[in-house]
């Protein structure tokens, strides 16, 4: 209540030596609620200082880890063990996509070591084209006919 009178007259007069009477009114608000919320903001620091000495009173909890276990956060705040065994999750997933592509890769040397059926295989696609080939042009022939 002191903050706020002082804040009030300490303005007032200020307002009325620079800029007239007018402005006694203006700087007296102006003034107490700056002191007001100066002082308000004095006594909740105050009071989490004296808290923090006390003995008995649980730990604080800063104010990163009480927005990360917020359930409205899109993330979260991993310890350490959580945070190796996701990376070992992760190290698995690709380990087992290695072991995938190793198999692919095998079973394509293992094709290539048969030419003869790479050949005959490619003949037949070749034919095959010319047999649609074929088909289109006389599907064109009668349209146009």
């Amino acid at each position: 209540m002191a903050s706020t009178i002082a804040g009030s007259l300490s303005f007032a007069a200020v307002g009325a030596v620079t800029r007239g009477r007018a402005n006694i009114l203006p700087g007296a608000l102006t003034g107490g609620v700056a002191g007001w919320a100066g002082q308000g903001v004095y006594n909740y620091y105050d009071r989490q200082h004296t808290a923090s000495l006390d003995p008995n009173a649980p730990p604080r909890v800063s104010i990163v880890d009480r927005v990360t276990k917020s359930k409205y956060f899109p993330m979260r705040k991993l310890s350490d063990e959580e945070y190796q065994s996701m990376l070992e999750e992760k190290l698995l997933a690709v380990k087992a996509n290695i072991a995938v592509l190793d198999d692919d890769l095998a079973a394509l040397k293992g094709e290539q070591s048969r030419p003869d059926e790479l050949e005959r295989s490619a003949e037949e696609q070749k034919l095959s084209t010319k047999v649609i080939s074929d088909e289109g042009r006389q599907k064109l022939k009668r349209r146009e006919g």
